[in-house]
């Protein structure tokens, strides 16, 4: 399969807000199916109080993945194919070896643990685990952890578990102090050992390494990643695209840590300098993977001087394989719309749902630009 034609245009798509994103009726929670909105999931989701080179969010629709990789009806917690289910649903495997599902869930930390080998004792631990969930939201700095989930949860959940309640709504799972690491006292749900807090409404749930955390979901008034312009733009491209599962990071690959060069303080625009955000999104179209790459930069102008260099980065040799990178991702076009640019991809013949990622982590083209 050979790359199709790429062109980059200046789009109007135009950048929702959380009070008229993609999230229904109710914009700012997390939700499934219709109301499903990465940008409204922001919104439930604090800022890490924990100093880092960036952090990790991951949003997805577990019902949508499930669907469009034809996982099938969900099963009992006892059924014998609930392995087969899950990994279908996530996109980690596929019957074939050859043709994978359309969809990749590129996170399930908190969905805990080893889920499959262990649901019993997880539900035993927690009162719910991925049979429950329809959607889940969470965001990373190790060790910090906060995670909502949203489904057939609620203040019940934490009661039927049998947690003690360590203040009004805020539950307490293991023993410890706030991010111990106790191997000693390590479960499924909490491999680490280190002790969890947890709380519930009805139809979501929290769960966090962060007492503080919980206790300002709980209260109704948390700092929310919603906040952040950069993160919110992201997000509402990756709406617009459909996605069903996403990825958003500002620990940027070739990001040097040093203060961002403006264009007109540069001879060259260096890319990794103006970066400032990134966000993989996946959808399914006919059944077959559709997947954005969005790039936030500081500026239009950035964005706009960036678009050429984004595509051209698509037409490259990877610089861990030595091979083209349309072999992994096919672009079929880049937009820019004020400060994003989004290439629009899908797996090139050697490529996978899962390529963007992992040629991300392995800070390979078109991750790294300079």
């Amino acid at each position: 399969m050979r790359p199709r034609t790429a062109v980059v245009v200046v789009s109007a798509l135009a950048l929702a807000t959380a009070a008229v994103g993609c999230g229904g009726d109710d914009p700012d929670h997390l939700a499934a199916g219709d109301d499903f909105s990465v940008e409204a999931a922001l919104a439930e989701l604090p800022v890490p109080d924990e100093d880092g080179p960036g952090l990790t969010v991951a949003v997805f629709d577990l019902e949508a993945a499930a669907e469009a990789n034809d996982a099938g009806e969900r099963p009992d917690a006892d059924a014998d194919d609930v392995r087969e289910w899950f990994s279908t649903a996530t996109g980690f495997t596929t019957e074939s070896g050859e043709d994978f599902p359309p969809i990749f869930v590129a996170s399930v930390e908190t969905l805990g643990g080893n889920q499959l080998a262990s649901l019993d004792e997880i539900r035993s631990e927690l009162g719910w685990t991925f049979l429950d969930v329809d959607a889940v939201a969470e965001v990373l700095t190790p060790p910090y952890r906060f995670g909502v989930v949203a489904g057939d949860v609620g203040p019940e959940t934490l009661e039927d578990a049998g947690l003690d309640e360590a203040e009004d709504g805020v539950f307490i799972v293991g023993e410890g102090e706030e991010g111990e690491v106790d191997p000693d006292d390590a479960t499924p749900a909490r491999p680490l050992g280190s002790p969890l807090r947890t709380a519930a409404e009805d139809g979501r749930l929290v769960v966090s390494s962060s007492s503080d955390a919980v206790a300002d979901w709980v209260g109704g008034e948390p700092a929310s990643l919603a906040e952040d312009d950069d993160l919110r733009a992201v997000a509402a491209a990756l709406d617009d695209a459909d996605a069903v599962s996403a990825y958003l990071t500002t620990a940027l690959p070739g990001a040097d840590g040093g203060e961002r060069t403006t264009p007109d303080e540069a001879d060259a625009f260096p890319l990794k300098e103006q970066l400032v955000a990134l966000g993989i999104g996946w959808a399914a179209e006919d059944g077959e993977s559709r997947m954005v790459v969005v790039y936030a930069f500081e500026s239009e102008e950035s964005a706009e001087t960036a678009a050429d260099q984004v595509e051209a980065a698509y037409e490259a040799t990877s610089t861990i394989t030595r091979t083209p990178i349309s072999d992994q991702l096919a672009l079929d076009e880049v937009e820019v719309d004020g400060t994003v640019v989004v290439a629009h991809v899908h797996p090139g013949p050697e490529g996978r749902p899962q390529s963007p990622l992992a040629m991300l982590q392995r800070r390979d083209v078109p991750f790294v630009l300079g």
